[in-house]
């Protein structure tokens, strides 16, 4: 029979520097779930691949200290309060807080400094970790691994000039009072707002840069 596969992005644990840490999934299987202590750097590499690294190897990690296990002779008691502990411990996200910050600290010291594979057909991003004293790539054994940075930002998005009419009812004193009661209300919602004069109309979205 027939079949196919389907590439999926892998889930961002977060983004550091503007550069985003991956899961890794078990046999690189999606549904199989994601892997409690392996990331990587490069979304199109995970298992196996030389480019995941373990969080726990890192120089930086510190494990958590957690509840007791559900193990062992306890009473009720005891079992109520360390089920308790444990969705606390969850919910909380005490693990994943402490990955993150082992990571996080690992490439602001260099440890994880990813670097591009310079072979063409490879194009990994390897963490610094992975690489051996020649910096040859893990994955494809010929290429030579250099440092990787981010592209620079672009350049800013335009924005847009729109105008538009409110009605409402305002306590004033006047309707210059009234006006400058709105215009204060808008401005503490959107503090950028630029107001143009009423005879403005030629500028309704006119992008700017």
């Amino acid at each position: 029979m027939p079949y196919t596969t389907e590439f999926v992005e892998p889930e961002i644990l977060f983004t550091h520097r503007g550069l985003p840490v991956y899961k890794t999934y078990r046999n690189d299987e999606f549904g199989e779930g994601a892997r409690n202590f392996w990331f990587t750097l490069d979304p199109l590499h995970g298992t196996d691949s030389g480019c995941e690294f373990d969080v726990r190897d890192l120089p930086t990690w510190q494990p958590p200290e957690h509840p007791p296990f559900l193990c062992g002779a306890m009473t009720d008691q005891e079992r109520i309060d360390r089920e308790a502990a444990w969705k606390r411990y969850h919910a909380d996200e005490i693990e994943q807080n402490a990955i993150i910050a082992a990571i996080t600290q690992a490439l602001d010291h260099g440890d994880l400094a990813p670097h591009h594979c310079s072979v063409a057909w490879c194009n990994a991003l390897v963490p610094k970790h992975n690489l051996g004293p020649d910096n040859r790539c893990p994955l494809c054994r010929e290429g030579a691994c250099t440092p990787w940075a981010p592209p620079p930002p672009g350049p800013p998005q335009p924005r847009e000039r729109f105008t538009t009419q409110i009605s409402c009812s305002v306590e004033a004193s006047s309707e210059t009072d009234a006006t400058n009661r709105l215009a204060a209300a808008i401005r503490s919602a959107i503090p950028d707002v630029c107001f143009l004069p009423p005879d403005a109309q030629e500028f309704a979205s006119t992008p700017t840069s």
